[in-house]
């Protein structure tokens, strides 16, 4: 609940600079992946686990995060300046499994809260995941308060479903912005429990 309320105080920070409600921003959203990231529980990993994820994804390739791809002129300058980031291009050094053509690819988490991986710039990283062909608005009326409707309903999948390659958020400015980098890059759905640093003990299972 706590975090719900840090953000009604962000939204009120209307007499601090826009720098201020950046660090603001940052430290709510650090403090959100920390605490959040603790009640993130992937399944223990073993080769047949390993296989089972590697049959229902349709993508794994090799590659390195460049740059964040935050709506927000200044949040994106902020984090590209941490050299980290959750919604981030990427550069597809190998592809293991599907057809990836371009050079770069973008990865979306919205829907994974808790379980989004914190990417650093320059590391390289075994990414498995399914692509993400489109955004739909979702205006439903969930609560009362507009801050807390945004922050539950970004993190549904459409019907609930990953085949239906849809992703819902509550911001149209949001989804128009996403759907034109679906045009530009393939749009790539991942979380932390199926992407690993080159060099984990879990990378080997994806390389073959």
């Amino acid at each position: 609940m706590w975090i719900f309320i840090l953000i009604q105080l962000f939204e009120k920070m209307t007499l601090y600079n826009k720098f201020t409600k950046i660090k603001f921003f940052a430290f709510l959203f650090s403090m959100f992946l920390y605490f959040e990231g603790i009640a993130c529980s992937c399944p223990p990993f073993r080769i047949y686990s390993a296989e089972r994820i590697k049959s229902e994804n349709e993508f794994i390739f090799i590659g390195t995060p460049i740059e964040n791809l935050i709506l927000d002129n200044g949040l994106r300058h902020f984090w590209n300046g941490e050299n980290e980031g959750t919604e981030v291009r990427f550069r597809v050094e190998k592809v293991i499994k599907g057809k990836i053509t371009s050079q770069f690819v973008a990865i979306n988490q919205f829907i994974h809260g808790n379980c989004a991986r914190f990417f650093q710039f320059g590391e390289r990283y075994i990414i498995v995941g399914n692509e993400i062909k489109g955004f739909i608005p979702n205006y439903a009326k969930i609560f009362e308060y507009p801050y807390l409707r945004h922050a539950i309903i970004q993190q549904v999948l459409y019907d609930g479903i990953y085949s239906q390659k849809q992703l819902s958020t509550s911001e149209p400015e949001i989804v128009k912005y996403w759907n034109e980098l679906a045009k530009a890059f393939r749009v790539m759905d991942t979380d932390a429990c199926r992407t690993f640093t080159l060099n984990s003990q879990y990378a080997s299972l994806f390389l073959d």
